[in-house]
């Protein structure tokens, strides 16, 4: 088979991109830059049609990952046009090219979170992230109903992918979850947030891709997520696992909000994103608690228990 994943030189797309290349099967890169994959590379933009058109002509199969993740307002127009125009333009050319296959990876955001600890949401959870301005969750929301809509409306080959907060893999960089134990380690991190978050393996998030091209019906979504945690929970479990102090300032978010935007401003004088924005300390004094049942009872997917997955994580590469 011939694949073609888009932002496959970024960190879940290079992991999906491998396992493919092992599974046997053909791998195309469509990015900004060249990777270290031993693999076909296009260098291009998603939001060029002439550079989507030439990476994926020939494939049998589309993995859209490529995607602007971040929670600074600074980022909010280059997150709209990459995350909504560009998966238009790549689901337009799919079509047109007639694709017989593409999974789309969005995000577990899409769908609303949880009022408090104890409730559980799923696929079919209303979004309600709206009123919080959060430009992530806004545009990958936009961008996941534009593919439902074209499922319905002109028979887009379609299947949907919403992983969770995501450890695992090589590297720290951007805003990979390892970041988390790199900054914990360092005694970066005082504070935690009041929220909590779904984690889930790298390795189970990239099954499901290919899971979801093998058995996902077009048009629906699938919450690829193992364990919900608060952020107090998982920093405390990092913390032990590198015997360090854990986090122990929650973050408020009317107080803290404040001082995020006092950073913001401070940061754009210069041009850079601030370590911590008002965007970030909204999404995450939220509960971004859900099941994962769509995809164990469709998929068969068995997820690794999270904990233990993120013990020997910490084990390996962080101490």
């Amino acid at each position: 088979m011939q694949c073609l994943v888009t932002g496959g030189t970024g960190y879940l797309g290079r992991a999906l991109a491998e396992r493919l290349q092992n599974d046997g099967h053909r791998v195309r890169i469509l990015d900004v830059r060249k990777g270290d994959l031993f693999c076909e590379y296009v260098e291009g933009d998603i939001l060029v049609e002439q550079d989507v058109e030439r990476a994926m002509r020939g494939v049998d199969a589309v993995f859209h990952v490529a995607a602007i993740v971040g929670f600074w307002k600074g980022k909010r127009e280059w997150q709209r046009l990459v995350n909504v125009e560009g998966t238009r333009n790549v689901m337009r050319t799919a079509l047109r090219l007639a694709v017989p296959k593409i999974v789309y990876t969005s995000t577990i955001n899409t769908f609303g979170y949880a009022r408090s600890e104890t409730e559980v949401g799923d696929e079919t959870t209303p979004y309600n992230w709206g009123p919080l301005d959060v430009s992530y969750m806004e545009t990958k929301h936009e961008a996941q109903n534009l593919v439902i809509d074209m499922v319905r409306t002109s028979a887009l080959p379609a299947t949907i992918v919403n992983p969770g907060t995501v450890f695992g893999g090589a590297g720290a960089a951007g805003m990979n979850a390892n970041r988390y134990i790199e900054l914990i380690r360092a005694k970066q991190m005082p504070a935690y947030p009041t929220g909590g978050t779904n984690c889930v393996a790298l390795e189970d998030v990239v099954e499901g891709h290919i899971m979801a091209y093998r058995k996902g019906r077009p048009g629906e979504c699938y919450i690829l997520g193992a364990e919900n945690l608060t952020y107090r929970a998982l920093f405390e479990f990092i913390a032990s696992e590198l015997n360090v102090p854990a986090p122990a300032i929650p973050l408020v978010e009317g107080v803290t909000s404040v001082v995020a935007g006092i950073a913001e401003k401070g940061f754009s004088v210069f041009g850079k994103e601030p370590p911590f924005t008002g965007e970030m300390v909204r999404a995450s004094s939220r509960y971004s608690f859900y099941r994962n049942d769509k995809a164990r009872r469709e998929f068969g997917m068995v997820f690794k228990e999270f904990l233990p997955y993120l013990q020997r994580l910490i084990q390996q590469k962080y101490r």
